[in-house]
């Protein structure tokens, strides 16, 4: 029972993507997707703009570890790390089967797609492009500011 889901961060340069480990959360569920949305809002107004740290080249790998230090100053991780949250090489490393594996574009700290298990199918499906990804987050709509990101950090516990 859990409402599994994961997030990577993903940084593209021509046809090249640097992927970040995946960070799965086990009650998650749609909840967790919003976290890195807010993470991302904050994120960008953190970076220092004139110096050039693995922050501010926006690498996916130190991006992914703000975002667990972030979730943890915000009370969303406690210490000892309970069995909620663990971590994984990829999206395959891990459950994702209720919700699936959020990528975000570290440059842009959007959702870029979403790799989701197709039970019938037997495999996994991709979901990009914005036009596929707004008829995806659909329920989300209310959620989210102009500018694509979460107009307020939601309540995060078991449901």
């Amino acid at each position: 029972m859990g409402d599994r889901v994961a997030i990577r961060f993903v940084q593209k340069f021509q046809t090249l993507e640097r992927i970040s480990i995946a960070v799965f959360a086990h009650w998650g569920g749609t909840h967790f997707p919003r976290l890195a949305e807010a993470y991302f809002k904050d994120f960008y107004t953190e970076i220092p703009p004139d110096v050039m740290w693995p922050i501010t080249r926006k690498d996916p790998d130190n991006a992914i570890l703000n975002f667990i230090y972030w979730l943890k100053e915000r009370g969303g991780i406690d210490y000892p790390v309970q069995s909620n949250y663990y971590l994984g090489k990829d999206f395959k490393d891990g459950d994702c089967s209720d919700n699936g594996c959020y990528d975000f574009d570290v440059d842009t700290g959007k959702i870029m797609r979403i790799i989701q298990y197709d039970w019938e199918q037997k495999r996994y499906i991709s979901v990009e492009g914005e036009e596929n990804l707004e008829k995806w987050q659909h329920r989300y709509d209310d959620d989210f500011d102009n500018d694509g990101f979460l107009r307020s950090l939601p309540a995060y516990g078991v449901d």
